[in-house]
């Protein structure tokens, strides 16, 4: 299935798709292999609020996967048609295949940015960052970083064991469970994925989060 008809495919199941994200540029370090060549996003859904709250990639790469994991992510706002069947977003995994990082409960964080795609000789690599942003106070007013603690981690913790949204210990920042779901050109090659790490001096490095198998 071509680009434009897979994006046609996704509109007419009556769902909002963001066309291809352009991303920003990457440095490749000196001894890092030269990509066979870089994938495009065919379509994507990014946003603040899944309803999957525990953090996780998934690749799919059949139809029977993607209407679980659509509805799944969807929960109790799921669109069904007149004869009460999930509406699913038309994917031709023939031609296609979804990759989608769940990042579960956190704070503001709008959703999961794709950065860069490139498909390598053994696998394809897919980097992403977290589209976060400050408000006067993310955190529950006492939460500190332990020793060798980072943020993210702290933010987790927090969540679990910490005052929640409302409560007057509670700092003030927005919760949420964001997600990036990104429609890609077809490859049977096993799926590295992984994350910027960011600081206020920028880009730190990657972090591997998944590592996903050949297609079946």
């Amino acid at each position: 299935m071509s680009r434009s008809r897979c994006f046609v495919a996704a509109i007419a199941a009556g769902v909002f798709v963001i066309s291809a994200i352009v991303p920003w540029p990457v440095a490749r370090a000196a001894d890092e292999p030269k990509p066979v060549r870089s994938l495009t996003t065919l379509v994507s859904w990014c946003g603040s609020y899944s309803a999957i709250k525990a953090g996780r990639c998934v690749r799919v790469t059949t139809p029977e996967e993607w209407a679980a994991l659509w509805a799944e992510h969807c929960g109790d706002k799921v669109e069904r048609d007149s004869y009460n069947e999930v509406v699913v977003p038309q994917v031709d995994f023939r031609q296609c295949t979804i990759v989608a990082i769940f990042h579960g409960e956190t704070v503001n964080t709008r959703s999961e940015q794709l950065v860069a795609v490139d498909e390598f000789e053994g696998e394809v690599r897919v980097r992403y960052e977290d589209r976060s942003y400050q408000t006067a106070s993310a955190f529950p007013k006492e939460t500190k970083l332990k020793p060798g603690e980072t943020i993210d981690e702290a933010v987790k913790r927090s969540l679990n064991e910490g005052p929640k949204p409302g409560d007057p210990e509670w700092g003030g920042g927005n919760r949420t469970t964001p997600y990036g779901i990104f429609v890609l050109p077809h490859s049977d090659k096993p799926v590295v994925i992984e994350r910027a790490q960011m600081t206020k001096q920028g880009l730190q490095g990657w972090e591997e989060q998944a590592r996903l198998g050949e297609a079946r």
